[in-house]
This record gives C-alpha cells, structure tokens and sequence, in this order.
C-alpha cells in the first residue's frame, strides 16, 4: 500500500521564489530501491547533465551499483572510497541546511565492512524486510489483546498452507536407483572422514 503526504517548500529559481507542493512517497525498501532504479528512465530526457542534483543522483546510483555487486575487487573498492567522498562532498554543498542521515553516514563504513565480511549483498536484510511485511499487512485483521498469540497463529496457517501439503502438487526430478557399488563406497568415505574426527 502506498501512501502519499503532502509537503510544502519554498524554492529559489533565478530572483523568484516558488511555493511547490511536494508529494512524499511512503513505501518500503523493494519499492523504493525499485523506484531508484527506474528513475534516470523516467525523468532522464528532461534532466540537464551538467546538474549537479543529477550529478549526486548518478554517484549515488554508482555506490548502489558497487554496493549490491556480488563480486568486488580492490579497484572497486577504491572507487566506492572515492565516490562516497565526492557523494557526500556534493550534498553537503548543495543542501548546506540539510545534516546526514544516519544511512548517509553508514556510507563511510562500507569500505571496511567490505574489507572485513565481503560483498553487503551478502550481508543485506531484504528477506527479513519481506517477512516482517506479513506481519505489518496482519494488523487489518488481527486480536490485539494477544499479540503474540495471534501473530503465532497466521504464520502457522500461512506455513501449513505453504508448506508441502494437500493444496500442493509434490513435484521431484527424475530418480536413479544407487547400485550396491557406489553404495558401499559411499559408506567406506563417510567412514573415513569420521575417523579423522
């Protein structure tokens, strides 16, 4: 469900000051990363280049880029440095009003956590955020005298009907039968790597 909240700010373009009524988007993360994604097709024809809102935008979507990427190198990584620096330089010069935001300042620690763990795709919590979705869209219909319990209840439905069971079709690949060879060589390798232990 999106919902939408209505925002006012003045802007300064040339000698004129304009109110504009902005409309904030609410959504959650897919969505919004969705939406990031998207938006240089969107409004990409009728942006100028050589702007540097758009500049800010495109540095953004390189640290995305290098961010969600399964496989980085060293070069990369220097240029993730590289990149939030100038980011973070940029917005700073065109919102000088604005303070950082906690996810802003995470940005400087990419590079060791990096260094540290690997690729942030491996260690990122969009799964968790989709699970936690459920539990957001439970509230329309839920007992609230015991939260735990009713919670409890809808997942168990939801994972008995998703699970394996009588409203689905048990489908398996094709199946050979072990010969009685491989068999007790399978045997004599587990036995083997027991023993070292």
């Amino acid at each position: 469900m999106v919902t939408w909240r209505k925002k006012t700010n003045l802007i300064l373009y040339g000698s004129k000051i304009f109110a504009v009524l902005q409309h904030v988007l609410n959504q959650d993360a897919a969505k919004a990363y969705l939406l990031f994604q998207i938006f240089p097709f969107i409004v990409g024809k009728n942006v100028d280049l050589n702007d540097d809102h758009w500049e800010l935008y495109t540095l953004l979507a390189e640290i995305t880029d290098i961010s969600f990427a399964s496989v980085i190198g060293l070069e990369t990584i220097a240029r993730l440095k590289e990149a939030v620096r100038a980011y973070l330089t940029l917005f700073k010069e065109l919102f000088p009003n604005q303070p950082f935001t906690p996810k802003q300042h995470y940005l400087v620690n990419f590079l060791k956590v990096i260094l540290l763990l690997g690729p942030l795709i491996n260690l990122w919590a969009m799964r968790f955020e989709a699970k936690h979705q459920y539990f957001k869209q439970l509230k329309k219909i839920m007992n609230f005298k015991n939260l735990c319990l009713s919670l409890c209840r809808h997942h168990q439905k939801l994972a008995a009907i998703s699970r394996n069971s009588i409203f689905k079709e048990n489908k398996s690949g094709p199946v050979r039968h072990v010969q009685e060879e491989e068999l007790s060589r399978a045997k004599q390798r587990i036995s083997s790597t027991t023993a070292l232990n």
